[in-house]
């Protein structure tokens, strides 16, 4: 069985992961630590802490100016269902179906250099930022499992977000 590590920044933001905890037992939903925007209904994740370094708030701002809809920064939740929500909570806007998981690191030298993600390892992606992987790994895993049928995965590194968020919302295999 692998054991995520736990989320780069985690203990830096104890507090916040607290009322993440509260949330997640409150509603059923599972909390991961991303950032996200809406596009042609669907929602891309784009994991990763605020303030990891990896670029993940540059890019969700990026995509914004691209044209796709803020959908949340810091946390993403995934309900039974498959449903992805902002947070603060399931109340806040409606669940849409995952479609991306941009698992990309800022890297200005290399560029955009993406490959895609088997299902499995875009689970594997989720599952590392999930919030209570140590605490509920079955509860994580069935919500994970639940977000990922219809989506897809990529990971590397990527250039400037503004090119990057062109080449996400221009890929031709995105969901209408």
């Amino acid at each position: 069985m692998i054991v995520p590590r736990p989320a780069a920044g985690e203990a830096a933001t104890a507090p916040e992961v607290r009322a993440v905890r509260l949330v997640e037992e409150y509603e059923g939903v599972v909390a991961v630590h991303a950032s996200a925007v809406a596009w042609r209904r669907h929602v891309i994740v784009v994991p990763g802490p605020s303030g990891a370094g990896v670029g993940a708030e540059t890019l969700v701002h990026a995509l914004v100016r691209a044209g796709a809809a803020p959908f949340c920064t810091g946390f993403v939740l995934l309900g039974a269902d498959g449903r992805v929500f902002p947070y603060p909570g399931r109340n806040a806007a409606p669940g849409l179906p995952l479609a991306l998981v941009a698992a990309l690191t800022f890297d200005p030298a290399a560029g955009w250099h993406v490959r895609p993600l088997s299902a499995g390892h875009t689970v594997l992606t989720l599952v590392e930022h999930a919030v209570g992987v140590h605490d509920r790994p079955r509860t994580v895993m069935g919500h994970v499992l639940a977000a990922i049928p219809g989506s897809t995965g990529v990971s590397g590194t990527r250039g400037e977000a503004d090119e990057a968020a062109h080449r996400i919302l221009g890929n031709s295999e995105f969901p209408d």
